[in-house]
């Protein structure tokens, strides 16, 4: 009895010190289902000990590591990079401080050169009183996703034609010298410019431009070294930066050699390419980008006006040459430049003053900021009144929508929009496009020869014209063309085109500030209306002292005290000090974005956080901060059981469904499984035992699942899986591998645990099962195993019926019709009649069999069904009596006299409207005597439908077919309709079982080949 009490007091020891065990690992559980290779460590935030349990490269490479202090032994052992110490101290504050939840990324050394990116995730336990005990988390290596990060980094800093810098990403490095350089240290920023470039690239297309840019690049990059830079900044112009430079003969001699590399690239026509050069040198013209590239280009027009140069160093004295850069530079919109290049241009020309008040007043209008339609439309007025047009008119097309419309109309007379003529420009945008293939410019004198047909409303308004465009490009994309109309057959004289040509340079610029203003106010609308619907905070603050300089309208609304000035951890969070997961302390030297999800205990919410380095007009480095409450969107997502970490049902339904509709070919199947008499098990060995004994077998089974692949837990003890479906023996064969290997996992933990599994599998076909549907037939699967007289210990029972047998047949039989009928596998047989008096056969029934090319026969009782549900039928209908009718036709032609052949239909192709003139069509085609066929009625025509039938007969009747009955017979005697049938083969009989008797007996034993029919009736 003793011994009794003292076994019992160790059974539940033991289970008691489970439990414990158990409750400590809890949360390990909750995320080892989704660590792929991962390190799990905890951290005890009394003793500041990390213990790492998993294998990981980088920091450890032991089980079990255990590292004291993890603050201060990882910092002084020198594996941290030194650029990430700040992250790793924001790391230690997280797991000290017990934050909810953090993840950040910081690199570690491999060895001494060799660097890896680890990112530590965890979150807190917590005590029954709330305190902290210790943190639990993951170490992932995603140096390839940082990869992938530098690659798209590296793709956006680079030229694609020459693989140099961009200008932004040059200008980063010149500031970056400047930021390291002394007083002492001086560089030289050269300009340059390939000359004639735009002749060349006219002449042999941009492809061979393309060739001479990476010629170029290259043969400067022999020049330049590592420790320089070199941009293409346009077309064809560079930026490099030569540093060392100690005076003008290392400056020249460089620019002799970039001149020397350029002659050495040979063009087509024989001679190299020859460049022109301008300089400035740091500190001495400049202390910025801005001011050193501005006097470079000055000296470069310097270089251009002396043919026999090939570079010039700025000067003081070359700042006077004032046309190079007008004074009012930094108030100037970059086409103004352009603007006044017409304007230039239009004063030396011999415009008249009329001619010259339209340009004028055209460029004043641009001066100002207006951008409405009554400007352009005013300008047009002046246009047309001047040289008596008919109509102008821009066609714009907005690329957004896809979407070609006219723009900014005026017409001589009044007259009303009209939305057809919208229709006819939409209808021809790619004609009217095409005519700017090889010109800017279009001219027809009578845009009737153009082919473009005017609906009848506005041929008038609209018809013959004659035409004037110019067509306003956007980026090589066409954007718009404006058009001019006069009278038909009136010539453009070249003075008059000048003037339009110029003018509509100067609209062109217009045209395009106002579409900019348009999408940018379009920008502008949707944007204020996504932070108001998803309810988003942004604001910026500047990184160092974490100081508001920006504040959101909606989060001025919701946090008053919000303002410049303001720390955004006061104003906004409500704390004393800088939140512990705060993205901008996570931001690298070069990373560009960083994004945190914290749990907020106290507001009960989760926030998803983004920082973003942006820059001030001053030049400032900010931070751009925008969060918002995701806490719906996790509690909706939420997608683990927390007891096993598998999916939950609602989770697996989602996924499955959604597979299901992506891959509908994809051969699928559904496994549920359960434990019988679990209840027994959780009364012996307790919840906690078999809570572990679920979650034990349910990693297990998932370890060895496919990609795309499911698990989940539906409730209680059951499960759910779907499953790649080979064939039913394999596929039964690998489910019983799984839940052996899942049941022998568990008895190594419970030796003596008494465990049965069944399982009920049931292939899942995806055009006619839910996956609810899927699950339960599953489900039934497995509680019929209860019914078997045998059990085993784990008892798989499949459950299918006929219906993956008739699917697959639906399948072929839907996929392979046409064809099918195309290779006329669709054979007509017949069914010779005889009369049982005088034994001779007097006439035969049409019949049809499916002959595939492997020499299969269908029977028409397999696929006729299928037919008659998806519309087949009256396809094949027509087949076979178009064959008959060829055949009937043919017998008469080799002197065969052929009895009657009757012809079946269907219901819906006999009653379709076109059923009668294509049987007669038949019939004159052939050239076939009606009395020759007989139309078989089809069974299933309702007494609704008695009207169609009379019709249909009666226009039979009067052609000359035969019509047979004998399937209508019984309806039509019992309701004494028979006297009513326009139909010549009835034969009246006492009863009708007679009549039907007398049929079958003029059968032969079967259908027979058209050669053996024919070889029977000669």
């Amino acid at each position: 009895m003793e011994e009794n009490r003292e076994m019992g007091r160790s059974d539940r020891e033991r289970i008691r010190e489970l439990e414990q065990e158990l409750e400590q690992q809890k949360a390990k559980y909750r995320i080892i289902s989704g660590m792929v290779q991962c390190g799990l460590w905890e951290y005890g935030i009394a003793t500041g000990e990390l213990v790492q349990s998993r294998r990981v490269e980088g920091m450890s490479q032991n089980d079990m590591l255990r590292i004291p202090n993890f603050r201060r032994t990882m910092g002084e052992s020198g594996l941290i990079a030194q650029e990430d110490a700040e992250v790793f101290a924001a790391l230690c504050d997280s797991m000290e401080h017990g934050d909810e939840a953090f993840s950040y990324d910081l690199r570690a050394y491999v060895d001494e050169k060799s660097r890896i990116w680890l990112r530590y995730e965890g979150y807190t336990v917590y005590a029954d009183d709330g305190t902290p005990v210790k943190v639990i988390g993951r170490t992932l290596n995603v140096s390839d996703e940082k990869k992938d990060e530098d690659v798209v980094i590296r793709e956006a800093e680079t030229d694609p034609v020459t693989g140099l810098y961009t200008q932004v990403s040059l200008q980063e490095r010149l500031e970056e010298f400047i930021r390291t350089s002394t007083e002492q240290e001086r560089f030289a920023l050269y300009v340059l410019d390939i000359d004639n470039f735009t002749a060349t690239t006219s002449e042999w297309g941009h492809a061979y431009g393309d060739y001479v840019l990476e010629k170029l690049a290259k043969g400067m990059q022999s020049v330049f070294m590592d420790s320089d830079a070199m941009a293409r900044i346009e077309d064809d112009e560079f930026v490099m930066i030569k540093t060392g430079v100690k005076g003008p003969a290392d400056v020249y001699s460089v620019a002799r050699a970039v001149a020397k590399a350029a002659e050495r690239i040979e063009l087509k026509k024989g001679n190299g390419v020859s460049v022109s050069m301008g300089v400035s040198i740091f500190p001495l013209d400049g202390r910025d980008y801005t001011s050193l590239y501005r006097k470079a280009v000055i000296a470069l027009e310097e270089t251009k006006k002396n043919p026999s140069s090939v570079c010039t160093m700025y000067e003081e004295a070359l700042s006077l040459h004032q046309q190079y850069r007008p004074k009012r530079e930094a108030q100037q919109q970059p086409q103004r430049t352009e603007a006044q290049k017409v304007v230039a241009a239009q004063q030396s020309s011999k415009y008249g003053p009329v001619e010259k008040y339209i340009v004028n007043k055209t460029f004043d209008m641009l001066a100002g900021s207006g951008t409405g339609a009554e400007e352009v439309v005013q300008i047009f007025e002046e246009i047309g009144k001047y040289y008596k047009y008919r109509r102008i008119y821009t066609i714009q097309y907005d690329v957004r929508k896809q979407l070609a419309k006219v723009r900014y109309d005026w017409e001589s007379e009044k007259n009303p929009y009209y939305p057809q003529f919208d229709r006819v420009v939409r209808e021809n945008y790619d004609s009217i496009r095409a005519r700017f293939a090889n010109d800017r410019l279009f001219l027809s004198l009578n845009t009737a020869q153009l082919g473009i047909v005017m609906p009848e409303a506005i041929r008038d308004l609209y018809g013959n014209s004659s035409l004037f465009q110019y067509v306003i490009i956007d980026n090589d994309e066409t954007f718009a063309c404006i058009c001019f109309e006069k009278e038909a057959d009136r010539s453009w004289s070249k003075e008059e085109q000048d003037v339009l040509i110029n003018l509509s340079k100067l609209l062109a610029i217009y045209i395009e500030r106002a579409r900019t203003k348009e999408m940018l106010a379009d920008e502008l609308k949707y944007t204020h209306a996504i932070i108001e619907n998803q309810q988003i905070t942004s604001y910026a603050v500047i990184p160092e002292t974490m100081e508001l300089v920006y504040v959101g309208d909606y989060t001025g609304r919701q946090y008053p005290l919000a303002h410049s000035g303001e720390h955004c951890y006061s104003a906004i969070m409500g704390r004393n000090s800088m939140c512990q997961n705060c993205p901008v302390a996570a931001l690298g030297e070069r990373d560009k974005v960083h994004t945190t999800e914290t749990y907020y205990t106290k507001q009960k919410r989760w926030i998803s956080t983004t920082a973003s380095r942006v820059t001030g007009e001053d030049g400032e480095k900010q931070c751009l901060v925008c969060w918002s409450d995701v806490t719906e969107f996790v509690e909706r997502v939420r997608s683990k059981d927390a007891l096993t970490g598998q999916l939950t049902a609602e989770k697996f339904e989602s996924d499955a469904m959604r597979y299901v509709s992506e891959h509908p070919r994809a051969s699928r199947c559904m496994a549920y499984f359960s434990f019988p008499q679990f209840h027994d098990l959780n009364e012996v060995w307790g919840y906690q035992v078999c809570n572990e004994l679920l979650r034990v077998f349910a990693t297990n089974v998932a370890s060895m699942l496919r990609t795309d692949e499911l698990l989940a837990r539906i409730t209680g003890a059951d499960f759910v899986m779907m499953l790649d479906y080979e064939d039913r023996e394999r596929t039964q064969a690998r489910v019983e591998m799984l839940l052996q290997s899942a049941h022998t996992a568990v008895l190594r933990l419970f030796p003596d645990l008494q465990l049965n599994i069944w399982c009920g599998l049931y292939r899942f076909q995806n055009k006619e099962d839910t996956v609810s549907v899927a699950v339960e037939k599953a489900n039934r699967a497995r509680k019929a195993i209860g019914s078997m007289q045998s059990i085993a210990t784990i008892a798989v029972n499949y459950e299918a019926g006929d219906t993956e047998q008739k699917n697959s047949f639906r399948a072929f039989v839907e996929n392979s019709m046409r064809d099918a009928l195309t290779n006329r596998e669709f054979k007509v047989f017949f069914q010779p009649k005889r009369d049982p008096a005088t034994d001779k056969i007097i006439g035969a029934e049409a019949l049809v069999r499916w002959i595939t090319a492997e020499g299969q026969v269908l029977e028409p009782g397999s696929f006729m069904p299928i037919f008659e549900e998806n519309g087949f039928v009256t396809e094949l209908d027509y087949y076979v009596h178009k064959e008959t009718f060829r055949l009937v036709r043919e017998w008469m032609e080799n002197g065969v006299n052929p009895p009657v052949i009757s012809l079946g239909s269907s219901w819906q192709y006999m009653f379709s409207a076109d059923f009668v003139s294509r049987i007669n069509f038949l019939l004159q085609r052939y050239n076939v005597p009606a009395e020759r066929i007989e139309l078989v009625i089809p069974d299933g025509i309702s007494d609704a439908n008695m009207n169609s039938v009379m019709e249909v007969l009666t226009a039979l009747q009067q052609i000359g077919f035969v019509v047979d009955i004998d399937s209508y017979l019984a309806k039509c005697s019992l309701k004494s309709q028979t006297r009513d049938l326009p139909a010549n083969y009835i034969q009246q009989h006492p009863e009708l079982a007679s009549r039907i008797a007398a049929m079958e007996r003029r059968r032969l034993s079967g259908p027979m080949a058209p050669e053996d029919f024919t070889n029977l009736i000669s």
